[in-house]
């Protein structure tokens, strides 16, 4: 979700469309392996991702909730990562009519026929606790 500190919208409005994104401060996160996220957008049938600009790329979501609580610009975070700063009034969710919804955590390895025992077992132990959690 996008979200920003009341002071950053202040000083330099509140984007109505993520078009408008364009012409803001936005704070990018960079994957381990160097790739830029790009900002991903759906409303109805729209559907597509926008690689913002902005003055600060960080690889921690923590940081760039850190960055935006300081007015640095907008961050693009998970939801559980500003709960709190939403509920407090530190941070704005922006543009939550264009936020697509996450179903939850999702757990990507190689396919592989045959997994290492470890993995198996670390997978098994997702599901169960998974459908444990979801009854």
């Amino acid at each position: 979700m996008a979200v920003a500190s009341p002071a950053y919208l202040a000083q330099h409005g509140i984007p109505a469309t993520p078009q408008e994104l364009t012409s803001h401060r936005c704070i990018r996160f960079r994957f381990a392996g160097g790739r830029l996220y790009r900002w991903h957008f759906v409303r109805g049938v729209s559907n597509f991702d926008i690689d913002v600009a902005g003055p600060l790329t960080l690889s921690t979501p923590a940081l760039m909730v850190d960055a935006a609580l300081a007015g640095v610009g907008i961050a693009w975070v998970p939801d559980y990562y500003v709960i709190q700063h939403l509920e407090a009034g530190r941070l704005i969710h922006l543009l939550s009519e264009w936020s697509p919804a996450v179903p939850g955590a999702c757990l990507y390895y190689p396919s592989n026929r045959h997994p290492p025992t470890a993995l198996r077992l670390f997978t098994q132990a997702v599901r169960d606790w998974a459908s444990a959690n979801t009854k």
